[in-house]
């Protein structure tokens, strides 16, 4: 993908390159591996672009079972700029990336200077209905650059780097295939940062 931002302060030429790797295994257990790489240049001096993310996840799905109780678990990252005064960015740029329920379902995160893990799991108490709950945790990946608009640090301590955990809880309703909703509830834990 190649991002090119004319705005007069910006001056993002950005290109990433990526690859995934997916694995289903009997309808039982998948795999998933991604990872992107970007380069280029931005800002009116020209810094060189260098950052990456990954995310890997895998999913269990007992569908035999009574309830077909599903577990989920993942873990992802995205650089930050360890030093914004130099002439390298190396904030990673999600793009237009989803990251709902990925990061969460408060949506306050996006795939940037960030380590994500989360576990979750989900019962279906009839065909159409599917009850659950998932746990997330947030590090930036660099301590004293915002990892996205809605969190920035409370203080610039450089010690902490621990943004805090977020628990959500959802019933997912599968009416037919053009039509499903969710009721969800999220609440952020937040840390120091």
């Amino acid at each position: 993908l190649y991002l090119r931002d004319a705005a007069d302060a910006v001056q993002d030429r950005r290109h990433t390159v990526g690859t995934r790797l997916y694995t289903a295994l009997s309808n039982v257990l998948t795999l998933n591996g991604e990872f992107a790489w970007q380069f280029g240049d931005t800002g009116p001096g020209d810094h060189s672009i260098r950052a990456f993310a990954g995310e890997f996840s895998a999913g269990l799905r007992l569908a035999d079972l009574a309830l077909k109780p599903r577990f989920t678990a993942g873990y992802a990252f995205a650089t930050g700029d360890s030093n914004p005064n130099d002439s390298r960015d190396e904030t990673f740029n999600p793009l237009d990336g989803n990251n709902h329920p990925r990061l969460g379902l408060s949506d306050v995160f996006s795939l940037t200077n960030l380590h994500a893990l989360n576990v979750g799991g989900a019962l279906s108490p009839h065909e159409k209905v599917e009850t659950g709950a998932s746990y997330h945790s947030f590090w930036a990946f660099q301590p004293d650059v915002p990892n996205a608009p809605l969190v920035r640090p409370a203080a610039r301590s450089g010690d902490t780097r621990f943004i805090g955990n977020e628990m959500n809880l959802f019933v997912n309703f599968h009416y037919s295939q053009f039509l499903s909703g969710q009721l969800a509830w999220a609440h952020l834990f937040p840390a120091q940062y």
